[in-house]
């Protein structure tokens, strides 16, 4: 029997845990800083909690895909082939 081998992309949530260093005169001011930071200052180290990888349905997601089989083979501009999606998209093809 043949063996067929894909590239399954997911869309998911997860928690990422930063370590963050911040100069402050109190305590509430440094929360304030890390709370507006969208820039990343001060981050020392990150980690992802992979105990809270949750998958992500289409209905949560507006309707567009958030899981994709494609083909191992890339196509001539170098992404692989998409064969399937569970939601709306403007590359894969319904099975």
């Amino acid at each position: 029997m043949p063996v067929f081998t894909f590239v399954v992309d997911e869309k998911i949530t997860i928690w990422q845990r930063q370590k963050v260093d911040v100069e402050a005169s109190t305590l509430d001011e440094a929360i304030r800083t890390v709370s507006e930071d969208t820039a990343g200052e001060g981050i020392v180290s990150t980690e992802f909690l992979l105990e809270t990888f949750s998958a992500i349905a289409p209905s949560d997601n507006e309707g567009y895909e958030t899981r994709v089989i494609l083909h191992e083979d890339v196509t001539a501009d170098g992404f692989p082939r998409p064969l399937w999606s569970n939601g709306i998209s403007s590359i894969a093809t319904k099975a």
